[in-house]
């Protein structure tokens, strides 16, 4: 099933220093864990501080099966990223995402809330999708801040990975049903590598089920739709 007439919010990749941003703190800075630390580390002369990941709380989904039951599964590709201070408890990487090809688009979108979009991205075009992702760095008043959560790591700009999401805002914007175990990369051959953890999940589910193989959850996939 290919893709029309719906954009996708992308994920942004962790990079280096010099693609962070420089962000301004004023009035209108978000109040939470973030403005507490850059509070602290002002207040101690510090030019540099790290916030601790926090753990995302269990979604049980457990099953390809349970991704299609109400959520969607893409074929994407990140094309560019930003860093922000858009949520008050993270700093947030958003990417944006062009959506290659869709296997199952949910028939309902969600509702749930989704941080502050970047300026830079709120115009987003035919087949492109953003996916906010916690973690980050960015510099605020001379600090630098850095939060790093694994998926920041592992994506990367231009390669292909396949996605469980749930999409909200029309379809423009998508968030991660089970993490990282629920991206998968893409190899030139059609196998599939779980970024998370392949020992549980919907990465377990896809490997003992379809042999780490697209064209084989394509085929499932398709099947489910008849």
């Amino acid at each position: 099933m290919s893709f029309r007439g719906f954009a996708v919010l992308a994920s942004l990749t962790w990079t280096n220093l010099v693609l962070a941003q420089n962000i301004a703190a004023d009035s209108q800075s978000p109040p939470g864990r973030v403005r507490q630390a850059i509070e602290n580390a002002k207040n101690s002369s510090l030019k540099e501080v790290t916030l601790i990941p926090t753990s995302g709380l269990p979604t049980g989904i457990k099953d390809l099966d349970g991704v299609i039951a109400s959520h969607s599964l893409l074929v994407v590709r990140p094309i560019t990223k930003v860093m922000t201070l858009g949520h008050p408890d993270h700093l947030m990487t958003w990417y944006k995402l062009q959506v290659i090809e869709v296997l199952w688009r949910q028939k309902t979108l969600s509702s749930d809330p989704f941080p502050e979009i970047p300026a830079q991205f709120l115009q987003i075009g035919p087949n492109e999708l953003l996916l906010p992702t916690p973690g980050g760095i960015v510099n605020v008043d001379g600090i630098t801040i850095h939060e790093t959560y694994p998926i920041n790591t592992l994506l990367m700009m231009n390669k292909k990975y396949l996605v469980c999401a749930d999409l909200k805002r029309d379809g423009q914007v998508g968030t991660l049903v089970t993490g990282l175990d629920g991206m998968f990369s893409i190899a030139p051959d059609g196998s599939l590598k779980a970024l998370g953890n392949a020992d549980r999940g919907v990465a377990l589910d896809i490997h003992q089920r379809f042999a780490d193989d697209l064209e084989f959850v394509r085929s499932y996939v398709e099947e489910q739709a008849r």
